[in-house]
């Protein structure tokens, strides 16, 4: 099955930016994570980045690369980044590489994150 591949849907709400990974993705996709969030990131003016992983079925090594790079931009400029909607498989990854620890995760998007309580 052809895994088709969508640039990241980007929404900003007040102080947050919220970056979804479009389009299902599965083993042999190659790095969706990082061609994803390649240059899409630099510009973000806000103080809390959000990535919304609800489509990501795997994730690879190059993948993890990129997102402890972007940890290290965001807490460099004294920005947040939070990881979330992680599904089990994924999720067990970052505990394996004990990242669960470097990152902050949430199992699904919180209402306490949105703008109005920020």
């Amino acid at each position: 099955m052809p895994i088709l591949h969508f640039p990241p849907k980007v929404e900003r709400k007040g102080y947050v930016t919220v970056i979804t990974f479009t389009g299902r993705r599965n083993r042999g996709a190659g790095s969706a994570v990082a061609s994803e969030l390649e240059g899409r990131t630099d510009g973000i003016g806000e103080r809390h980045l959000l990535l919304d992983f609800i489509n990501m079925d795997v994730i690879t090594g190059v993948d993890l690369g990129a997102l402890i790079t972007l940890q290290q931009k965001t807490g460099a400029s004294g920005k947040q980044l939070t990881l979330f909607n992680l599904n089990a498989h994924v999720y067990e990854i970052f505990a394996i590489t004990k990242l669960n620890t470097v990152f902050e995760i949430l199992r699904e998007e919180s209402h306490q994150l949105m703008p109005s309580q920020i």
